[in-house]
């Protein structure tokens, strides 16, 4: 019997799929946006996950940039692997 996806328990983890790649995204497109902001906030022209951390801790407008720099990946990430967990339940159903 083939599945249908779109309806029942499995429509709601193709939902809730979807749900986490949109976060996903938009996550990834938020972290650009404030990366710039970063880059030139601070004056560089590369950012390092240990520029980002240790702007973080020094209390300028950077460090609010940086920190949510920080928020967005984390939560990015988490999203990451709650779609992962999702995947795994939709292929062993």
């Amino acid at each position: 019997m083939k599945h249908n996806y779109l309806v029942s328990d499995q429509g709601g983890l193709v939902s809730s799929f979807i749900n986490r790649a949109d976060s996903i995204a938009s996550a990834r497109v938020e972290i650009a946006i404030e990366a710039t902001a970063l880059l030139a906030a601070l004056g560089v022209a590369v950012l390092t996950v240990p520029t980002i951390v240790g702007a973080i801790g020094g209390g300028t407008a950077a460090a609010a940039v940086a920190a949510r720099m920080y928020s967005l990946s984390t939560g990015g990430h988490n999203s990451i692997e709650k779609a992962y967990e999702i995947n795994q339940s939709i292929r062993n159903q």
